[in-house]
């Protein structure tokens, strides 16, 4: 390596002067072809930033080319502005915010204010994104304070907006009710009606979400008579809405089903489908409520209709919940049960579709990671180009001394040696970035599976009380299976629950099961009374799999009853879940299963594996299973021991 090192030191300081001169003349007649057209391309570039990134993308990598080549500081700030915004819109705040501390420098260098606050506000958004409440204030406050200075009260609200919005999301009540009543005051002084309804709104939000149910009803009784007032559909619709949703609280459903039918007849003039289908819902569901499912059926179907027309899974889902749970309570099991295979259906179908944009997503990413790892090589690649020329002037004022143009080889040399790293750099960040995709996707994929088995046999269970006439047990069965599907639904968008929630799930399946079983075992929970599950948290649908297995493979060949207990306790800084039965053994089970049996991996314990070590690697954390083989005084079982890391 240092042998082909030395020989093209020796062919640069040969020929070094010639290239030299040649590549400054090259750069100086590209200065001069490709001036005039910056602009242009920043304003493409900033219109396309919402609606196509990637387009965007493409503009301002040549406008950042042009003024980087034609020396043009303020231009330059302005693509690195731009940069900054495509990487927010992507999701990527984190990736955003070095664009912007760029652009800030060079527009402090050019004197241009203007530019320079509304980066600041733009800094500011992409900091409150990460939930820095510090840095995002501190910007903000920049912002505001350049705004006031400039008597410009418009933009003045709007940052404090956006200040209140940032004490909302980081859980300070206090300080957010503080700034939207600073912000009313304000509004209503330079006489903005719609301004001061949407701080009220906000603040009966803030209300009804820390349970201070009557501040939030005479908040949202004195919205609604503002903006029927002033004509101001949304904040009145908005309302109504609010306060439905507290009135179903504290079940005063007659004023609820007022304020809904009010409701509804305002959407249906301004023909709002996805609110139409919204409120028929809310309709039947409060109707459920009652115990009048019969009332409620007819405004579900009318949801659900709506719902197809507008082509949306999730509110179609959750119709399909409701109706097949109204039908339930109507004493119409067949068809309770028909509509729940319907929901089902739709669930698979709303999964499918978030991982393809999720997969849309990953695939933008990765392809937007690319270009801006090119465009920093063209960025590094110009302003090399610009010390080249600077060097060659240095040189020709020394006569072009040897000295000097060895200097100028060495500092090529080094900088194209720090390109090279650099840009490593940027494809081992980019690798990391892309294989941590694929793992939160892969996670969330393995979280969402439910033992297809499970839940084929629950259906079969339903069917068989009602061909049995147990109406009472076939409610009973559907109630808890669709309240376990719900949590299951639910919890599977997080990457780690409360013990509280998890145990609860546990709770709820063990039910079902041991309704089926009921003569092949009995089952306890034993938490360890010091234990504060509240505070633990844990990935879901972890421990499932192995009750499951244990149920299945071990208690349910017993001839007499089993026995499962599930134990929680504190382990020094782990936090210890057995899962321990008395069934016939893993040795005994393999013997019994048939070919076809031992060929078939069980859904939960294969995806299992594959989460633990996934978890293990994407949070630098040691999740460990042991599974050991009982055999004490003739009976036989198994014990599954959990150790996870406390996160609290």
């Amino acid at each position: 390596m240092s042998r082909i090192s030395g020989i093209i030191l020796f062919v640069v300081i040969l020929f070094g002067p010639a290239l030299l001169k040649a590549q400054q003349s090259s750069i100086l007649s590209k200065r001069g072809q490709n001036s005039g057209n910056t602009q242009s391309l920043i304003d493409s570039a900033f219109a396309a930033v919402n609606t196509n990134p990637s387009k965007s993308f493409d503009y301002i990598e040549k406008a950042l080319s042009l003024s980087i080549k034609s020396g043009d500081k303020n231009a330059e700030a302005l693509t690195y502005q731009c940069l900054g915004k495509i990487n927010v819109k992507l999701g990527q705040s984190d990736l955003g915010i070095p664009y912007f501390q760029k652009a800030i420098a060079l527009f402090e260098s050019v004197s241009n204010k203007q530019a320079l606050n509304s980066t600041y506000f733009l800094m500011a958004e992409a900091y409150s994104n990460l939930k820095n409440t510090t840095e995002a204030l501190r910007y903000y406050n920049k912002y505001i304070d350049n705004a006031t200075k400039k008597g410009d009260i418009r933009e003045v609200i709007r940052a404090k907006n956006h200040v209140a919005d940032l004490y909302y999301k980081t859980g300070n009540s206090q300080q957010a009710i503080k700034q939207y009543t600073e912000i009313k005051n304000e509004e209503t002084r330079i006489g903005n009606k719609a301004g001061a309804l949407d701080a009220d709104n906000k603040i009966g939000q803030i209300y009804l979400e820390t349970n201070q149910k009557d501040k939030a009803l005479y908040t949202y009784q004195q919205t609604e008579q503002k903006a029927k007032n002033t004509e101001n559909i949304q904040a009145y619709s908005n309302s109504l809405q609010q306060q439905s949703k507290i009135y179903r609280s504290n079940k005063q459903y007659k004023e609820e089903l007022g304020l809904r039918n009010e409701l509804l007849s305002v959407q249906e003039k301004n023909n709002n489908k996805p609110a139409i289908a919204e409120t028929n819902l809310e309709i039947g569901n409060s109707y459920i409520e009652q115990n009048m499912a019969s009332k409620a059926i007819p405004y579900i179907n009318k949801s659900i209709k709506l719902t197809e027309e507008t082509g949306n899974l999730e509110q179609k889902s959750i119709a399909l919940q409701s109706l097949s749970a109204a039908y339930g309570k109507n004493q119409q099991f067949n068809l309770a049960l028909d509509i729940y295979r319907k929901y089902v259906e739709t669930v698979d179908a709303l999964y499918r579709q978030k991982e393809e944009n999720i997969k849309g997503g990953m695939q933008l990413a990765a392809t937007m990671n690319r270009k801006l790892q090119r465009l920093d090589l063209i960025e590094k690649e110009l302003s090399i180009s610009d010390k080249t020329i600077d060097l060659l002037k240095q040189e020709q004022q020394v006569n072009q001394q040897g000295l000097k143009a060895q200097r100028i080889i060495n500092f090529s040399l080094t900088a194209g040696f720090l390109i090279l790293v650099i840009t490593s750099l940027i494809i081992y960040r980019n690798n990391l970035q892309k294989r941590k995709a694929n793992q939160m996707l892969a996670l969330k994929s393995l979280r969402s599976q439910m033992n297809p088995h499970f839940i084929y046999n629950s259906l079969n269970s339903v069917n068989n009380y009602i061909s049995k006439n147990d109406e009472k047990a076939a409610n009973k069965y559907l109630s808890d299976f669709s309240r376990l599907m719900r949590e299951v639904m639910e919890n599977s968008k997080h990457d780690f629950i409360t013990l509280t929630s998890e145990i609860e799930i546990l709770d709820i399946y063990l039910k079902l099961e041991h309704t089926r079983f009921g003569d092949k075992f009995d089952y306890r929970f034993d938490i360890d009374s010091t234990l504060e599950i509240e505070s633990y948290q844990v990935p879901p649908m972890l421990i499932q799999p192995f009750i499951e297995n244990a149920i299945w493979h071990g208690l349910r060949y017993r001839e007499e009853k089993g026995f499962l207990n599930v134990m929680f306790k504190r382990e020094t800084h782990l936090l210890s879940v057995i899962v321990e039965d008395n069934g016939i053994g893993r040795t005994k089970s393999e013997e019994l299963k048939t070919k076809n049996q031992k060929e078939h991996v069980s859904t939960g314990l294969r995806n299992i594996g594959d989460r633990i070590k996934i978890i293990n690697e994407l949070y630098h954390v040691k999740l460990i299973v042991k599974i050991e083989d009982l055999n004490q005084n003739g009976e036989t079982g198994t014990r599954v021991k959990i150790l996870i890391p406390v996160k609290k």
